[in-house]
């Protein structure tokens, strides 16, 4: 992986204790506005922090002088879209203070954030995790009962193998951990693209982590969500994630050692594709996803995943899909999926991971 060229050559050592929030933006015109002010409302604030927008080639505003009503936020134009990741990386360049923390521009901080997270903020973890609320009430990254620090096998299983905390916007992360990334070498993604930097922020890691059992975010769903745009390309994102993940493993085998990563990895690989299939069917994109996994059976390495994974260790639903899958029977699979309309196997939120 070709991550540690071009250092961003700013000030990584001269570290301020604090939070910087960047927001990668990209025509967040209508939902800018709620999570500004659900930041700019917490309850309890003891620690400085800072908003970074880093517009990503957004169209034109709606009004002129748009960002003129947020005076205290720092904008960053760019010229060209570098797509999520890139755009963060940037915002991370200039971040002033020595934690990150990456927001998406349509969601919104829980009032208690601020309260929760900042006695945290003194302990040396290289991250902090935490959860978020989704419209329907669900849980996002939520990954047990309870606050407090993560062993490394939970560190290592959860947050870089099987993606359930792999979420960009449930984590605080100390800034040195970006030091000699180079935007340009890493892919334009918009897809799964909070797992791929987990993989590419595993070599700066200390392996320490603290968990805070509280939902500090909101997640909305809206008309321009990422899961309502599924289409073919998501399943080249999948395999370009599995391919450095597989890789990670190899380079760290001793680190990896104790955890049955390869069960993990192929659980997660098989789960993900079930569930773009399941995207790109509700987006009506039927005929561009089975071309898609048509092109994954021909790739053996793929193929030898999703033909070996054990249907007892998945989901109903992935195991139900692996099944119509092997057998050539997808257009089963969509006549079952459009009739069964329990939520416990068909939401995206319960038995397998949304990774969006």
């Amino acid at each position: 992986m070709v991550l540690l060229e071009a250092a961003f050559r700013k000030g990584y050592y001269a570290f301020v204790q604090g939070i910087s929030i960047i927001i990668p933006f990209y025509n967040a015109y209508a939902t800018f506005g709620k999570l500004y002010h659900s930041i700019k409302s917490q309850e309890s604030v003891s620690l400085p922090y800072e908003i970074i927008v880093v517009d990503d080639c957004s169209p034109a505003p709606p009004e002129e002088n748009y960002f003129g009503q947020f005076p205290d936020v720092k904008i960053i134009h760019l010229n060209s879209n570098k797509g999520p990741m890139g755009a963060r990386l940037i915002g991370a360049a200039e971040a002033t203070y020595e934690n990150i923390l990456f927001f998406d521009a349509d969601d919104e901080l829980a009032p208690s954030f601020f309260q929760s997270a900042s006695p945290i903020l003194e302990s040396d973890y290289s991250f902090i995790l935490f959860y978020a609320q989704n419209d329907d009430g669900t849980f996002a990254a939520k990954l047990r009962n309870g606050s407090g620090p993560l062993s490394e096998p939970d560190v290592l299983s959860c947050l870089f193998l099987n993606g359930k905390s792999g979420y960009t916007c449930c984590k605080i992360i100390r800034k040195d951990l970006f030091k000699g990334f180079s935007v340009d070498a890493v892919p334009r993604m918009f897809y799964l693209e909070d797992s791929l930097l987990n993989v590419l922020l595993f070599s700066r890691l200390n392996h320490s982590a603290y968990y805070i059992d509280k939902p500090l975010a909101f997640w909305h769903a809206t008309a321009t969500s990422l899961s309502r745009r599924a289409d073919g390309s998501f399943f080249d994102c999948l395999c370009t994630v599995l391919k450095a993940k597989q890789k990670l493993v190899k380079l760290y085998s001793d680190v990896f050692a104790p955890i049955k990563c390869e069960s993990i990895i192929n659980l997660w690989f098989c789960d993900s594709l079930c569930e773009i299939y399941c995207k790109c069917l509700r987006n009506k994109r039927r005929k561009e996803a089975n071309a898609k996994l048509k092109s994954i059976r021909r790739q053996s390495s793929f193929w030898a995943i999703v033909s070996s994974e054990n249907f007892s260790n998945c989901s109903f639903k992935t195991a139900l899909f692996l099944f119509c899958y092997r057998f050539h029977l997808l257009w089963l699979f969509g006549i079952i999926r459009s009739l069964y309309k329990v939520r416990l196997f068909f939401s995206p939120h319960n038995e397998t991971p949304n990774l969006i």
